[in-house]
């Protein structure tokens, strides 16, 4: 998982996250951060064919997610988040 700014510049240091979520609605999550380059790569991540997937960073304490996606036990995923700062103004 690639993290990057608004002008593609990589951030370092970003809490990240692969969510695993089931039919049922149970939910399995593995943490990462990001390194110098703004890159986390997150193995042991449960790989299961029925359940769907997304990439989640929290940036300035807000969330940014990926679109979902599915996983299979022969390939991976390349996610890339572009995440923005954050502001209090609510208009």
């Amino acid at each position: 998982m690639r993290v990057v700014d608004p002008q593609n510049r990589p951030v370092p240091g970003t809490a990240v996250a692969i969510v695993m979520m089931e039919q049922g609605g149970a939910e399995a999550t593995v943490n990462g951060v990001t390194n110098d380059k703004g890159v986390a790569l997150i193995d042991n991540v449960d790989v299961r064919p029925e359940s769907i997937y997304l990439a989640r960073a929290t940036y300035s304490d807000a969330p940014f997610s990926s679109p979902l996606f599915q996983l299979t036990d022969t390939m991976g995923v390349s996610v890339s988040l572009r995440v923005f700062p954050t502001t209090s103004d609510r208009t």
